[in-house]
């Protein structure tokens, strides 16, 4: 009897291996690959693009969207139309007595919906962030320190003197519009940015519950204070 040829039966088995087995492997790593290029480029796009304003803005409007969180954090995104290109932007602490250990952290800037370099943390040294001629940009930060608890006397009650960051690019708005949001509002108040003058109410109930507020003019820079509820 013949003795079956041992190696032979080795080789076609291993060839059968290999033309079953590597196709199977390969469409599994180009679908893991293609899977992987998909989640990357919504991560990017999501990234780059942000989150669009509350409302349609016109050239030279911002808008300026702050939530007041439990915590006291203060979550804040900016939205800025220009009718000319933007070389770059200026992020700063308004010089506000009393809010001396207020720091903005996790900042970001959108121009044109690229995220551009710059410091992602703000304390007493103003920073600027190339914005490559963009007409449309986002900044989003944490502001933590902004808010001065009431303490025992009126427990979770809060002032926010700080609610945003100064902002500043050429050319400036005409007309900027804050929003603030909180587990209550209950009063705002408007101060000049420049100047010694005395804080005035401001604002009106929005559509969404939170307290809007339009500056144009001679107090499109105006500061803005919140007396909230944390509660």
């Amino acid at each position: 009897m013949k003795r079956p040829d041992v190696s032979r039966a080795s080789r076609l088995l291993l060839l059968g291996l290999v033309f079953v087995v590597l196709p199977a492997l390969t469409i599994a790593l180009v679908a893991s690959r293609m899977d992987g290029e998909g989640s990357s480029a919504a991560t990017l796009s999501s990234e780059g693009r942000g989150a669009s304003p509350p409302q349609p803005l016109e050239a030279d409007e911002s808008y300026v969207r702050t939530v007041v969180l439990p915590s006291g954090d203060l979550r804040v995104t900016h939205w800025i139309e220009s009718s000319a290109t933007l070389v770059d932007i200026g992020l700063s602490l308004p010089a506000v007595t009393g809010a001396e250990g207020v720091e903005a952290r996790n900042v970001r800037v959108l121009a044109d919906g690229r995220r551009v370099s710059g410091s992602a943390r703000i304390t007493t040294v103003p920073a600027s962030y190339p914005l490559l001629g963009a007409r449309s940009v986002q900044v989003r930060y944490r502001l933590k320190g902004a808010v001065e608890r009431s303490g025992a006397s009126a427990p979770g009650r809060a002032l926010a003197l700080v609610t945003a960051l100064d902002v500043t690019h050429e050319p400036p708005p005409q007309r900027v519009i804050h929003a603030l949001l909180a587990p209550e509002v209950l009063s705002l108040a408007c101060a000049p940015a420049v100047g010694d003058g005395a804080p005035e109410p401001c604002g009106a109930l929005g559509p969404d519950g939170g307290w809007i507020v339009e500056r144009a003019g001679p107090r499109v820079d105006d500061r803005v204070l919140a007396q909230v509820s944390l509660r």
